[in-house]
């Protein structure tokens, strides 16, 4: 009986795939800790894991914590984590690569023996988790979570989709997010991610892939937490940042985010005026509080219109943005 437990472990061990996590970094060092530990914590093979970090030359303490930790720590002089991506997938000797952010930490022990189990699939491209946030967490990123991310792309993308409730996505349903897993050789055989990309490359990588016939499958029942910001003042910075940085690269992601059809269009300007609306506001604060109970939903109303208030702010401001906008409203 012991024979067949040993024998069947060793099976089951031979099965399990090769996995190379990369993370990004720049100076990550009040979470790189908590993050190489969640991965050092998963009850996997550890002769079947690497840890690849890719810094972007910090100039904290970021890369001194991480040599505490068993992993390989390479250079991004770019400090563009699309070039960092590139970097990592070049190095690493999986045949499947697990991003995780320096700011993320996996929870369940099981996590990554269940995130492999889809790409048992051969058209399975990736597979995704959920984000939880811990009650550990400032509010501010508490509330970004569970109001769904980013307002205006949840506005644009809830009437068809809905992160986190679709099991399995394909061009024709996808909500624009990356993989969490992905298949080393058929992000090779795409080209790679655009290496110029600061944001949105594992969009559009992921995006690619399906394109090509694959799916993306969320993993159910998994999860990890994600510190998004740890202030109010640091969000503004970062939605100021990553609203630049759309204008910039949406020409160059095959993905649009932006609906191209009237009807889409229609519905996304109604859903805005109806959330910016102060009425709709307290609305959402006041369901969201009571479905999650969690007063951290004191937040939406200034995150929502913060967020909407520098995006159109930025988007008139620019001439790429003005251009995103007249495209958009059909203007030449």
């Amino acid at each position: 009986m012991k024979l067949t437990n040993g024998m069947i472990k060793t099976q089951i061990h031979d099965d399990l795939p090769f996995v190379s996590f990369i993370v990004p970094t720049y100076n990550e060092e009040k979470n790189i800790a908590r993050c190489l530990t969640s991965i050092k914590n998963q009850d996997y093979p550890k002769d079947k894991i690497e840890v690849i970090v890719v810094d972007g030359m910090s100039e904290d303490n970021t890369v001194n914590i991480a040599k505490n930790f068993d992993v390989r720590i390479i250079m991004n002089r770019k400090r563009i984590v699309g070039n960092a991506m590139n970097i990592g997938v070049k190095e690493a000797k999986g045949d499947i690569f697990a991003s995780l952010g320096a700011d993320s930490e996996i929870y369940q022990k099981d996590w990554l023996r269940q995130m492999v189990l889809p790409f048992s699939d051969p058209k399975v491209c990736g597979t995704l988790t959920d984000f939880r946030i811990s009650k550990t967490y400032p509010p501010i990123s508490r509330c970004y979570h569970l109001m769904g991310g980013d307002p205006l792309i949840s506005f644009v993308h809830s009437s068809t989709n809905t992160y986190n409730k679709i099991l399995v996505m394909t061009k024709e349903n996808y909500y624009p997010t990356g993989a969490n897993l992905l298949r080393r050789d058929l992000v090779s055989k795409a080209g790679n991610f655009k290496a110029f990309m600061p944001r949105m490359e594992d969009v559009d990588m992921t995006y690619h892939l399906l394109r090509d016939g694959y799916k993306l499958v969320l993993v159910p029942n998994t999860y990890m937490y994600h510190l998004y910001v740890g202030n109010f003042s640091s969000y503004l910075r970062k939605t100021y940042m990553k609203i630049l940085i759309f204008i910039e690269c949406q020409r160059f992601c095959e993905f649009s985010f932006v609906p191209d059809n009237p009807t889409s269009k229609i519905k996304l300007l109604k859903r805005m005026l109806s959330h910016i609306a102060i009425v709709g506001l307290l609305i959402r604060t006041i369901k969201g509080i009571r479905e999650d109970h969690d007063f951290s939903w004191l937040y939406y109303p200034l995150i929502v219109l913060s967020t909407l208030t520098i995006q159109f702010i930025v988007l008139t401001s620019n001439a790429k943005g003005r251009k995103l906008l007249k495209s958009f409203m059909g203007i030449k």
